[in-house]
């Protein structure tokens, strides 16, 4: 492979793994709200088999269909979402079938007949495998979740009861 052919190859991977966090995007904003069915299958689609899923305040979870079952099973809790990703980093790696990303969030949502904002980092490892880029390991860093009437100065972060 040519140096030019390798660049365009990086590009493309690059490209390739910001469609696949926008999807995981898609599915959380468009399948957690206004009472629609979380696109399960679709979801689970973009995760390695074995991936690990884990989030500060709500631990760890493996396995794509465990990953899946947990957002399928929020559902019902959220009646509206918008996760807005901003400054979405991507490193590929010279074996050019792993990389690792970074991202910052941004999440309005309803839960439970409440405004609450979240904020927060989303730390990732990516593999490459028959040409597709999987998710192979989602971290969350959420610095906030916080009732809109609250904000976050007051109330940082709700715990589960404030969902129930």
């Amino acid at each position: 492979m040519t140096d030019l052919e390798a660049r365009v190859q990086r590009l493309e991977d690059i490209a390739a793994i910001q469609q696949l966090k926008l999807a995981y995007a898609d599915c959380i904003s468009s399948g957690l709200s206004g009472g629609a069915e979380f696109p399960r299958e679709r979801f689970k689609n973009l995760f390695l088999p074995d991936a690990i899923w884990e989030a500060n305040h709500y631990g760890q979870i493996e396995g794509n269909d465990a990953i899946a079952d947990f957002y399928a099973k929020v559902g019902p809790k959220v009646s509206f979402v918008l996760q807005y990703q901003i400054g979405h980093t991507v490193e590929v790696a010279p074996s050019g079938t792993e990389a690792t990303g970074q991202c910052y969030v941004w999440e309005p949502s309803s839960m439970g007949g409440r405004a609450i904002f979240s904020a927060g980092t989303y730390e990732e490892r990516y593999r490459k495998v028959s040409g597709q880029w999987l998710f192979e390991r989602v971290s969350v860093y959420i610095h906030f979740m916080t009732p809109y009437e609250d904000g976050w100065v007051k109330k940082p972060w709700m715990t589960r009861a404030d969902f129930q």
